[in-house]
């Protein structure tokens, strides 16, 4: 991802929610998350996970929103009601991306 430097990884699919939840629980299809981490190399990453039936707007905005505020959170960027448009910017890049992957997908 080019904004700030950082790694988003954005994985679609029924495939991909069973390998990070499991299929104990929720259906993994109705699943959606994100979370951060430290890729093998040491690399601060966010990586979010779509499953099948969750690929819409609202799941997409929320999970942006959360790896918005977490690369900020790791950059060290600012944002607040006086200064909104850090955190604007990077949730609708990065909801373009997880729309995109979607895309790919067919989800």
């Amino acid at each position: 991802m080019p904004i700030y430097n950082q790694r988003l990884y954005v994985s679609v699919g029924r495939d991909a929610a069973v390998n990070h939840f499991g299929e104990d629980g929720q259906m993994a299809e109705e699943m959606a998350a994100g979370e951060k981490y430290l890729d093998d190399n040491g690399r601060f990453a966010v990586l979010i996970i779509i499953g099948e039936g969750y690929a819409n707007t609202n799941t997409i905005a929320h999970e942006a929103v959360h790896a918005a505020i977490d690369i900020l959170d790791h950059v060290e960027v600012l944002y607040c009601a006086e200064n909104q448009e850090p955190i604007a910017y990077l949730v609708g890049h990065i909801a373009e991306v997880i729309q995109a992957c979607v895309d790919m997908e067919g989800a």
